[in-house]
């Protein structure tokens, strides 16, 4: 099995967030004139956040929802650290650090 390099699931990240950021704005546009977007466009976080977890099994679901859903894939307003089960503060401020963060938990270290 082939892994992903982390340019390849940093690049994956920016263009899903990318997505979304475009798909928020449309939504935007959409209730100014009285349509409901969220009817035309899903949201794929959920499928994002199940192949991320798929991929880094062995690591806590909630690393991954935090980075895409708490902190908007990095842009949110506490975006730079994540408090980890001992209590530790990780930072998880871009998909570079989420990634070897993911990397390292999936190793075994911390």
């Amino acid at each position: 099995m082939r892994i992903l390099t982390k340019d390849e699931f940093c690049e994956a990240i920016e263009t899903i967030k990318n997505v979304r950021n475009y798909q928020t704005e449309k939504n935007k546009l959409y209730r100014k004139y009285g349509c409901d977007g969220y009817l035309i466009e899903p949201d794929s976080n959920l499928e994002v956040m199940k192949l991320l977890h798929i991929f880094f099994e062995d690591v806590d679901y909630d690393i991954i929802k935090t980075f895409c859903l708490d902190n908007n894939y990095g842009q949110g307003k506490n975006n730079k650290t994540y408090i980890d089960d001992d209590g530790h503060e990780k930072d998880i401020s871009t998909p570079e650090k989420l990634y070897n963060y993911l990397v390292e938990l999936k190793q075994g270290g911390d």
